[in-house]
């Protein structure tokens, strides 16, 4: 017998005898046409450092993230130039090499090449390629090897002259190999081998060779049989061969090699003992094997963490309903109709004829004594030293009613749920609680024990707590008053977890009450039973599978230190025949002695060991795989820009990893938008529309199947650009117009009101100098014809008056004559200053500062005070027709002081300095309080108004100080004219 065969009778000894639970089950996942698969004809798999599957196929290279696939071809790549690859090898770094029709095409650094031809330069085309660990490349031409050169980017022919034979390529590992006078070359891994043939082994008839990665080389024989050869030593084989290979875990996998050198696997799965059939096998970095054959797909080997006991094991029924571990150490088993007990690998069946009326076992108690209780749908069994017997007589339920739960308490109390009530037994008698003792419901599905000594109870829309012969409810609570309470579960800590149908699940901690659902993170609503392990995992069963949480995360939710959880899922992917688990009658799950969990569902039993539970893969990293810009794919995917017509924004991303890729989870935040992440659960699609003009930076992590987050995120730099009339520069530009029109606009309106103001003060010029005009020559009407009418009307007067006294005697009656002679001076006196007033004469005859000096002194007659005249040369500093406004000026201070001032000294002063003239007139009055530094015109008042009407025709201004008895000044500074000033 050759070793294969013994190899395989080994093989066959150890599955017949070894424990269902002691070895792995393994699910092979099927990926076809249907799933995305280009073509189902495979010619080689690689693995990127990325996490990437390649596969290269007849018509195309197709890359798997776990989820899809993208085939890269003639199309919709630049660089391949036939999509009927033959060949695929892994180089230096993340370089893929292919070998098609057209010669040898390279993938670097996201693009792919077409880089070498040989029918050009040998007139020969290509075998094969060949590869080892270190990204060596080899080509096999018809006589020779050729290997890449990096530095010089290019094959050179490394073959010795006496290696040049006829090469045909080695199978599996890759390799050429030729015979030649009865040896045998061979050129593996990079080295060139010559191997002498035994005599019983001709050199026709070898038909071909493969090669295990240790080096092992197998030779088919013509005639069908195998001969293995290593270092030189060749074994023809007979029979079964199967090959051991070892993978990265250490597990021992028997490939048994059929004809033609195709190979199938033997593996074990919850469907019993399977074998594959298959062309390639390759592992991942993950240690996961995958299987390619021709004509049929892709499969993966994915290692079950949930064992099945169903009927291909040899369980009698499928459909379990209670499970509980025996103090002996075996599982009894609940199901519809038998029960059964599990015990070192072998099951043992008790009928509906054995021991009940009834065909579904509903509940299961093993007491102090050992005794076993099977409640089931049609009564109440107990097992007594091996024979099923009839219930205490004492023990009475409700009629008609149904055991769904049963629990010894430490006193030996025995409690019983029904769907009809709740009922006690001790010492002989029982007794059924009512709704006025507490217990407002008739439908019982769970019963425990807390560490205190407590017992709870758990039923519809009922909660309640048992101590010292009284029922405390807490059904009333908004959460627990929802649904039906199926599972009751105390921690080491004293948390009492509480699992329900459909209404999540609940934590009890000094009467606190935290509601888990799937709005926080819980897989699913449903929490049939709740066992813990040994790391603080919760796993909790459901109608759509089996799930964990933390405990950890679940308490940090209590105390406000997160808000959400993670769930693990495990369903059929991971072993279970069916996914719908029973519950609502207790005993709903166990854990045996060796840890290991045990949940009941509609098709077996879905066995846990926590310690076999591999953690999930690292924290993977995402992968950005395209940017589309209004549907157009962009070349990078690091940095995008959206012109302003640009609006649509989508984004393609993935995380390369080949364990349960369908549950990563991926988060993203939007720098310079978002404060915080946005989970996106599963989605690998991600949409923009209408941002807002600036920059941003795009951020994608992702988190495995135990919720651990990669700290490393995946960045986007996205620029988007504003339109014209939204940049920097339109907007700088748009500013300085606004500020060059408001200053157009200002110096208008400035320009519009000085205008105005020189419009207005011509006009005020022309009208006071039409006054002047006016006054001037009504003065010199009043003073030429008038006045000197008078002075002839007072002059004949006179004279008459003189002759009458002449002639008259004395003590007559005065004359009427004197009359009209006095009354005549008086008009005229009155018409002079009439005159006066409306134009001083003096002005006109002996200028401006002397008819100032003089109204001065006159103004210190009227008013009784002291005048100090002090007056420069100041006769020509204004125009002639101006100079009235300058002396009006005076003469409205001087009679202010003559009507309000009270003052006893006044002085006049006028200083001509070389570019103006500066006016004081100043008294000693009574003043005025809290008005200094002001204006005349602010003053208020017709004069003040009109000096400072005045001084601006003049082109000066007024200001006006007094203090409360410390007298008024009042000061004008008139800035000359260019001529005036010379």
């Amino acid at each position: 017998m050759g070793s294969g065969t013994r190899t395989a009778a080994a093989f066959l000894l150890f599955l017949v005898c070894s424990s269902f639970l002691a070895h792995a089950q393994y699910r092979a996942n099927l990926w076809t046409a249907d799933e995305g698969l280009p073509q189902g004809a495979f010619r080689g798999v690689a693995q990127t450092s990325d996490g990437y599957l390649w596969l290269s196929t007849l018509d195309g290279l197709a890359r798997f993230d776990g989820i899809r696939f993208f085939l890269f071809d003639r199309e919709n790549s630049p660089g391949i130039e036939s999509n009927r690859f033959t060949g695929l090898r892994r180089g230096v770094g993340d370089d893929l090499w292919m070998i098609s029709e057209a010669g040898v095409t390279r993938y670097h650094q996201g693009s792919f090449q077409t880089i070498y031809n040989p029918r050009k330069d040998y007139n020969s085309i290509i075998f094969s390629e060949m590869g080892d660990e270190h990204g060596h490349i080899w080509i096999q031409l018809k006589d020779r090897i050729l290997q890449w050169d990096e530095r010089t980017q290019r094959f050179i022919d490394i073959t010795p002259k006496d290696m040049r034979i006829p090469y045909k390529d080695i199978k599996w590992a890759g390799g050429a190999w030729g015979v030649v006078a009865s040896q045998l070359y061979v050129f593996f891994k990079g080295q060139f081998h010559i191997y002498a043939l035994p005599k019983w082994l001709p050199r026709d008839a070898v038909a071909a060779i493969a090669a295990d990665d240790d080096g092992t080389f197998w030779l088919r024989r013509k005639d069908g049989r195998y001969v293995s050869s290593r270092d030189g030593v060749f074994v023809l084989h007979s029979g079964e061969i199967f090959i051991p290979h070892k993978d990265s875990h250490g597990n021992i996998w028997q490939v048994q090699l059929g004809s033609d050198f195709f190979r199938s696997v033997r593996y074990s799965s919850a469907k019993g003992e399977q074998s594959l059939s298959f062309g390639m096998m390759f592992e991942d970095r993950e240690g996961t094997l995958w299987f390619a054959r021709d004509g049929v797909g892709l499969y993966q080997m994915e290692r079950q963490q949930v064992r099945t006991l169903s009927r291909e094991q040899g369980l009698e029924t499928a459909d379990i309903y209670s499970l509980l571990k025996s103090r002996a150490g075996g599982m009894w088993i609940g199901g519809w109709p038998n029960l059964i007990l599990y015990d070192e690998g072998r099951f043992t069946n008790y009928t509906v004829n054995d021991f009940a009326p009834g065909n579904l076992i509903t509940a299961l108690l093993e007491d102090s004594s050992g005794k076993l209780w099977v409640g089931t749908h049609g009564g109440l069994r107990v097992l007594t030293e091996g024979k099923f017997q009839r219930p205490p007589t004492g023990l009475v339920l409700p009629e008609h009613s149904i055991v769904q739960t049963m629990y010894q308490d430490r006193e030996g109390t025995l409690w019983f749920g029904t769907n009809g009530g709740l009922v006690s037994y001790r010492d002989g008698k029982s007794h059924t609680y009512s709704g006025t003792e507490g217990v407002s419901t008739r439908d019982l599905n769970v019963i425990t024990q807390s560490a205190s000594g407590s017992l709870w109870f758990g039923g519809y829309q009922f909660l309640a707590r048992y101590d010292h012969g009284r029922f405390t409810s807490l059904s009333r609570g908004e959460f627990l008053a929802r649904g039906a309470v199926w599972a009751l579960y105390e921690d080491p800590q004293g948390i009492l977890w509480i699992g329900t149908y459909d209404n999540g699940l609940l934590r009890l901690q000094n009467e606190q009450v935290t509601h888990f659902s799937t709005r926080n993170g819980l897989f699913d609503n449903g929490a049939f039973a709740i066992q813990e392990d040994d790391r603080g995992n919760l796993w909790i069963s459901s109608h759509h599978g089996i799930y964990r949480v933390k405990k950890q995360e679940l308490n940090d939710v209590a105390a406000g230190k997160r808000s959400r959880i993670t769930s693990i899922v495990y369903g059929k992917r991971d072993g279970m025949l069916n996914i719908e688990c029973n519950g609502g009658i207790a005993p709903a799950s166990a854990k045996d002695n060796a840890g290991r969990l045990w949940f009941p569902t509609q098709n077996g039993i879905a066995v846990i060991d926590p310690a076999s539970v591999s953690p999930g893969p690292p924290a993977p990293k995402v992968v950005i795989e395209s940017v589309l810009v209004d549907q157009v794919q962009t070349s990078n995917a690091r940095f995008v820009c959206l012109a302003p017509d640009q609006h649509n924004l989508e984004i393609d991303y993935t995380s390369p990893s080949l364990i349960k890729s369908d549950q990563i989870t991926f988060r993203y935040k939007l720098l310079g938008l978002d404060p915080t992440w946005t989970d996106m659960g599963t989605r690998r699609r991600l949409y923009f529309s209408h941002l807002q003009p600036g920059k941003y930076t795009l951020q994608l992590i992702a988190a495995n199947i135990d919720g651990v987050w990669n700290t490393d995120p995946q960045e986007l730099s996205i620029h988007v650009l504003a339109p014209f009339y939204r940049t920097e520069w339109f907007m700088m530009t748009l500013l300085l117009g606004v500020v060059l029109l408001t200053i157009y606009m200002w110096r208008r309106r400035v320009s519009m009101l000085q205008r105005a103001e020189r419009q207005q003060r011509t006009f005020s010029q022309e009208l006071i100098a039409s006054q002047e005009r006016e006054r001037k020559r009504i003065a010199a009407e009043l003073h030429d014809s008038l006045g000197q009418r008078l002075i002839v009307i007072n002059n004949l007067a006179l004279m008459t008056l003189l002759e009458r006294r002449a002639r008259a005697d004395e003590g007559e009656e005065p004359d009427p004559m004197e009359e009209i002679s006095a009354e005549a001076q008086i008009a005229l006196d009155e018409t002079r200053q009439i005159s006066y007033n409306l134009r001083p004469f003096q002005l006109d005859r002996l200028g401006l500062a002397k008819a100032v000096e003089a109204l001065a002194h006159k103004a210190s007659i009227a008013g009784r005070f002291k005048v100090i005249v002090e007056i420069g040369d100041i006769d020509q500093a204004f125009p002639e027709e101006l100079r009235i406004n300058f002396y009006r000026i005076v003469q409205e201070a001087l009679t202010n002081i003559m009507k309000h001032a009270e003052a006893t000294c006044v002085m006049v002063k006028a200083v001509r300095d070389p570019d103006r003239i500066t006016l004081v007139v100043q008294d000693n009055g009574h003043g005025y309080p809290a008005e200094s530094n002001r204006s005349a015109a602010a003053l208020g008042g017709f004069g003040a108004i009109g000096m400072a009407e005045r001084a601006t025709l003049l082109g000066g201004t007024i200001t006006t100080r007094s203090e409360l008895n410390q007298g008024t000044t009042v000061t004008a500074e008139f800035v000359l004219s260019k001529q005036a000033a010379v």
